[in-house]
C-alpha cells in the first residue's frame, strides 16, 4: 500500500550487473502506449465488454472475501490516512481512466529521486555503482539534461497516522455460492514501524496466543468441541504504523439455512457439498452455531447469526482469552519458550529464502528511514537485524511485562472488525449488474461501434 517493490534475483553478480540497468529502465522509463493502455489497463470488446488486465483484476478483488475483508478492515483502521485507498484503484474509476493520466503520474512519482534499489547478495558494490551511473547518465539525457523537479516527493508518507480512537464494527456482504461459512476480521492500531522491540515482543505474544492445538486460540474457537473457527491467526502489518489483525476463518453461518436450501443436511450434519474438503466439520460448526445442540456456542453467541454476529468473536476473545491471561498470568515459561520459537523460526526463514526474508526486514526501515530517524535518532541503524539480541532479551521479561503489553496494544485499546456475511442475492445482483452494464453499452454503441471498438483492440494486441 505504501510502496511498489518489482524484485529480480540472479545467480552471479556478472548477471545481477546486466540485469539491473534494464529492470530500472523498464520501471522509470517504459513506452506507456496507447496499445499498451487498451490491453493492459482497460479496454471495451465487440461485445460490450469491458476488459483489461488491471480492470479484470481489481474486478476480483472487488468480489473476494479476503479482498473485501482486506479493503474494510483498513479503511476502518486508517480513516484519515492514504491506507484506507484501494491502491490498485476501483473498476469505476480504471474506467474512466486515460493512458495521459498514466503517463502523468508515473512522470510525476517514478523518478530516480523517489526510488530505492536494494542489492544484497555476494556482489562487488563498486560494480553495482558502476552500472547505476551508466544507467542515470542515459536516463538524464533522455530528460535533456536535467531530471524532473519534484519537490512533492519528499512528503509522501511523511504524516505518522493516529492510532484508532474508537471501537468500530462492519457487516459486509460479499457474493458466494455457499453461505454456510464466512469469516471475522480484528483489527488494532500497532506500534509505529520504528518501535522494533514492541513490534517484535507482539509477535512472540500472537505465538503464544495461536500456534498450535494446545495454545490459548485453539483450545477456544477451533481444536474445542464445538469450533466456531477453522483458523484464527493474528498477524502484524509493518506500516508507517502497523497494523494489528486477526482473522477467524470458517466461521459457521447460522442463518445459511433460512432458504430451505439443504436444510437436510444441515440437520444430520452432513457434507454441505461445498467441496471444501471439510463437509462434516462445516456440519458440526453449523448445528452448533445455530445453539440447537446446548452446547457452549449457544450461551457464547447469543445473536440469531451465532459467531458471525458482529462483535460475537471479538468479545468472546477479549473476556474469556485475553483477560484471564492479563488478570490471572501466563503459564510458568510458557514466554520464554515462545520467545525461543520464534527465534528459531526466523533462522529457518532466513534459510529457506533468505532473500524474501531480508528484503522483508530490511525494506521496511529503508523506506520510512527519515520517520524511524526521528523516533529513534539518526544512528539508530537497522533494528531488524539485531532480532537475536531482542529475542534474547525479551526470553528474561516476567510475567508483568506481557501482562502490560496485552492490555497496552489488544485489551485496553480500541479494536476495528469486519464481519464478512456470505450472499447468493449479492453474487446473483453483480453478475445481473454487469450483464445489464453490457447491454447498455452495446446498445449505446451499436453494431457500428462495437465494431470499431474491435478493430481498435485487434489493432493494439
Amino acid at each position: 500500500r505504501d510502496h511498489t517493490a518489482y524484485n529480480a534475483v540472479c545467480a552471479g553478480p556478472v548477471g545481477l550487473r546486466r540485469l539491473l540497468p534494464v529492470l530500472i529502465d523498464h520501471v522509470l522509463s517504459p513506452t506507456l502506449t496507447d496499445a499498451q493502455f487498451a490491453t493492459e489497463v482497460y479496454h471495451v470488446d465487440g461485445e460490450g465488454a469491458q476488459k483489461g488486465v488491471v480492470f479484470c483484476e481489481m474486478q476480483g478483488r472487488e468480489s473476494t472475501e479476503d479482498d473485501l475483508a482486506d479493503i474494510n478492515l483498513y479503511q476502518l483502521l486508517y480513516p484519515a490516512s492514504p491506507y484506507s485507498f484501494e491502491c490498485g484503484g476501483l473498476t469505476p474509476d480504471i474506467a474512466t481512466l486515460s493512458n495521459e493520466e498514466v503517463r502523468a503520474y508515473h512522470a510525476r512519482f517514478y523518478t530516480p529521486e523517489n526510488c530505492l534499489v536494494l542489492v544484497h547478495g555476494l556482489v562487488p558494490i563498486a560494480s553495482i555503482q558502476e552500472a547505476l551511473d551508466e544507467w542515470y547518465d542515459q536516463w538524464l539525457k533522455r530528460q535533456g539534461g536535467a531530471s524532473p523537479n519534484t519537490p512533492e516527493q519528499a512528503k509522501c508518507w511523511a504524516d505518522m497516522p493516529p492510532r484508532l480512537s474508537a471501537p468500530a464494527s462492519r457487516v459486509v456482504e460479499f457474493g458466494a455460492e455457499d453461505e454456510h461459512v464466512g469469516s471475522v476480521h480484528v483489527g488494532w492500531s500497532g506500534p509505529t514501524i520504528a518501535d522494533v522491540e514492541t513490534c517484535t515482543a507482539l509477535e512472540v505474544l500472537f505465538r503464544f496466543l495461536h500456534e498450535g492445538p494446545a495454545s490459548p486460540m485453539a483450545q477456544k474457537f477451533t481444536e474445542c468441541d464445538n469450533p466456531v473457527a477453522s483458523e484464527a491467526q493474528f498477524s502484524i502489518d509493518l506500516r508507517l504504523r502497523t497494523a494489528i489483525t486477526l482473522e477467524f476463518a470458517g466461521v459457521p453461518n447460522a442463518l445459511a439455512s433460512d432458504d430451505g436450501t439443504d436444510e437436510d443436511d444441515d440437520q444430520d450434519g452432513s457434507d454441505d457439498g461445498s467441496g471444501s474438503g471439510s463437509g462434516s466439520e462445516s456440519g458440526s460448526m453449523g448445528s452448533a452455531g445455530s445453539g440447537g445442540s446446548g452446547g457452549s456456542m449457544g450461551s457464547e453467541y447469543p445473536g440469531e447469526m451465532g459467531p458471525l454476529e458482529a462483535g460475537a468473536l471479538r468479545a468472546v476473545l477479549l473476556e474469556k482469552v485475553l483477560r484471564p491471561l492479563a488478570v490471572d498470568g501466563f503459564p510458568k515459561g510458557a514466554m520464554a519458550k515462545a520467545a525461543a520459537r520464534h527465534s528459531i523460526k526466523l533462522l529457518e526463514e532466513c534459510e529457506d529464502e533468505p532473500s524474501e526474508a531480508l528484503q522483508g526486514y530490511v525494506l521496511p526501515e529503508l523506506l520510512f528511514a527519515a520517520s524511524i530517524a526521528s523516533e529513534r535518532g539518526p544512528d539508530a541503524g537497522c533494528s531488524r537485524l539485531n532480532l537475536a539480541a531482542i529475542l534474547k532479551d525479551l526470553e528474561g521479561k516476567d510475567d508483568a511485562f506481557w501482562q502490560a503489553l496485552l492490555k497496552e496494544w489488544l485489551l485496553d485499546a480500541p479494536s476495528a472488525e469486519v464481519v464478512m456475511v456470505p450472499s447468493k442475492k449479492v453474487a446473483e445482483k453483480k453478475a445481473a449488474d454487469a450483464k445489464e452494464d453490457q447491454e447498455k453499452r452495446q446498445k449505446k454503441e451499436g453494431k457500428k461501434g462495437l465494431k470499431v471498438l474491435q478493430e481498435a483492440l485487434d489493432a493494439a494486441v
